[in-house]
């Protein structure tokens, strides 16, 4: 195995291991790690095999690429670019696929889960600058798989390499959708920024952060529990945002991302469109995403949603 500095924490490792002999837990400055206890250890190699950095997902060079967006505005409006992730959530729970992204929990801490309600799909919406848990989601993946129908997975690129080594049956029945990453933050850098952004602030009386909303993009806006805001800093006013932004602030392993590359590990791949607005995308008022086409299963389910998203080619 490798040294900590090279551990994503996305806790394959863990949910592999048949003595229950890994554990992954956060070292002092907040990154998840794994932890192993030598004396319990046999040796199977399970853990190594699952790993998305020993062992790399392969690799698609994007066959076709679209810029996107919600026919319906308000999910455009509230998304952090064109809200092509809360449309797939949209047509996952209309036919029945269980769909997995990543919430905010009570505790404020971002884990994934299944979408399973039209009205908790604005809970996975979103940019989400900070560590996320996968935890046991992929026993649940796996359950799912065996018992027969699709699952569609939506996450950063190493989590879905780890849920394609982790899932051994039902393959073709998986549909995995990368997000471009910038990099992952420890939470324990969020909720110490949080708490010191102002003197009675905290994390408990907060009932959401956003790190996309439209009137502070790529600020801080904190909420309350009845929708108030409690604060609201711009990216230059903002430490973190600063930091996460210049790519000061990431975790360690970040900096030497295999996946952070052209050749994507997924079915389909969501990014910001960042490219010249002309003709039908000069007028479209609200934000503009890219899908990249990496698979036939990619391209398949592109089909699929557009009833749900306007798509127009792009070089």
């Amino acid at each position: 195995m490798f040294g900590e500095e090279r551990c994503c924490g996305c806790m394959a490792c863990k949910n592999s291991c048949p003595t229950s002999c890994i554990s992954v837990k956060p070292n002092k400055i907040g990154k998840f790690v794994k932890q192993i206890e030598a004396k319990r250890c046999i040796q199977c190699g399970l853990c190594e095999k699952v790993c998305p950095i020993l062992e790399p997902s392969r690799l698609h060079v994007p066959k076709k690429a679209y810029v996107a967006w919600s026919r319906k505005i308000n999910i455009n409006r509230k998304s952090s670019s064109g809200g092509v992730a809360a449309s797939i959530y949209e047509y996952c729970i209309k036919n029945s696929i269980p769909c997995i992204g990543a919430r905010y929990t009570e505790k404020l801490k971002v884990k994934y889960g299944f979408v399973e309600k039209t009205e908790s799909i604005k809970n996975f919406a979103g940019s989400k600058y900070v560590y996320s848990h996968m935890d046991a989601i992929y026993k649940e993946i796996i359950m799912r798989l065996k018992s027969g129908g699709k699952i569609v997975f939506i996450g950063l690129p190493c989590h879905v390499a780890a849920v394609q080594n982790m899932v051994k049956e039902g393959k073709d029945e998986l549909i995995c959708i990368d997000l471009v990453c910038h990099g992952v933050v420890a939470e324990k850098f969020l909720a110490e920024h949080v708490h010191n952004m102002e003197k009675g602030l905290k994390m408990e009386n907060i009932a959401s952060i956003d790190f996309r909303e439209e009137t502070n993009p790529y600020g801080i806006t904190i909420k309350g529990k009845n929708g108030e805001i409690l604060k609201r800093k711009s990216k230059f006013q903002d430490k973190y945002m600063l930091g996460f932004c210049e790519g000061f602030i990431y975790c360690e392993e970040c900096y030497k991302c295999q996946y952070a590359r052209k050749e994507r590990c997924s079915d389909l791949t969501i990014k910001d469109f960042c490219g010249i607005q002309q003709g039908i995308l000069s007028k479209q008022k609200y934000g503009l995403s890219n899908i990249l086409v990496n698979t036939r299963k990619g391209e398949r389910f592109i089909k699929l949603l557009e009833p749900y998203l306007n798509m127009v080619d792009y070089p």
